[in-house]
């Protein structure tokens, strides 16, 4: 639970998982305690997440985090 991910969130699709992963990601980048670039947070989330039978998301998600994070930003300016 976070700014990004919702209190209660049901996983009914595929893009629904994709949007939780991403949410905690935001999530963590904004909880941080050092100054580090987002891309090291999502590094370090993805890295320690269990991955399971599902471990070729692992880079996707990653990406595609940094994607929806620079969009953010683009959208504050």
């Amino acid at each position: 639970m976070g700014f990004y991910t919702p209190i209660a969130w049901w996983t009914g699709s595929f893009g629904d998982y994709v949007a939780l992963i991403i949410f905690q990601i935001l999530d963590a980048y904004n909880n941080q305690e050092e100054e580090k670039e987002f891309q090291e947070i999502a590094l370090d989330y993805c890295n320690n997440r269990t991955w399971g039978n599902q471990l070729y998301m692992k880079d996707h998600i990653c990406n595609l985090s940094h994607k929806v994070y620079l969009a953010i930003q683009e959208n504050k300016k």
